[in-house]
């Protein structure tokens, strides 16, 4: 009994991918991210103190309100906590954070988005309410702690000023104090805005530091004074 012959089979034919959906066009003159109307073109900044060097990113968009408001706070926060940090960026940073709030003011008057292709971006909590914000107090520390430690700084001494030697007299180490505290010691008697100036050693004691805010103070012990 002879076997049926089987039909020979050629390779298999390859199964049709399933057709992608189509993604939807943004419509122009909306929003880039979202694709929503109205929008508007906008230029948003972000800045970061390096100490030495600073960098800022500058980000360009057409953008509906709330994906504006969106790379607003961010931005905005990122600036807050990180602008403060070098000379440069210390004065810099009020700058930027001035010109996003200007593009802040700009993106509020702008209606809800509508007629978006996509979902627009969540703005997130309001920017006083983020923990960045608390840099804005940042600025007033560095000056505050600036101010304290000049304060007491020798260069901030004048003609009248007393000052307690912390240290002695081949190595000293001089403060201003308050002239009625148990500390002070001596009285500045003559101010020099030069450390290469020199007192007249015979009437006073002499303390001076050199470099471009060199100074010498000349100074007469308390209790030694002239009447």
């Amino acid at each position: 009994m002879s076997t049926p012959l089987s039909k020979p089979t050629g390779p298999a034919e390859p199964t049709p991918a399933p057709a992608e959906s189509a993604v939807p066009e943004l419509p122009a003159g909306g929003c880039q991210v979202c694709g929503s109307l109205p929008a508007l073109r906008t230029t948003l900044r972000s800045h970061q103190g390096l100490v030495v060097i600073m960098r800022t990113c500058k980000n360009r968009a057409t953008l509906c309100r709330d994906c504006g408001f969106a790379l607003y706070r961010e931005m905005t926060a990122r600036t807050l906590y990180q602008g403060w940090w070098g000379l440069a960026s210390f004065f810099y940073t009020p700058v930027v954070l001035v010109l996003n709030l200007v593009q802040r003011i700009r993106l509020g008057r702008l209606a809800p988005p509508a007629g978006g292709v996509r979902p627009s971006v969540n703005p997130g909590r309001p920017l006083l309410r983020r923990v960045e914000a608390l840099g804005v107090l940042l600025p007033f520390a560095i000056v505050g702690a600036f101010g304290y430690l000049y304060e007491g700084s020798p260069a901030s001494a004048e003609v009248g000023s007393c000052v307690h030697n912390k240290g002695n007299e081949l190595f000293p180490d001089v403060v201003v104090v308050d002239c009625y505290s148990d500390e002070a010691d001596y009285r500045v008697a003559e101010r020099h805005d030069s450390g290469h100036d020199h007192c007249d050693l015979t009437r006073y004691a002499e303390y001076s530091e050199t470099g471009r805010s060199g100074f010498t103070l000349c100074l007469t012990p308390l209790g030694e004074e002239a009447p």
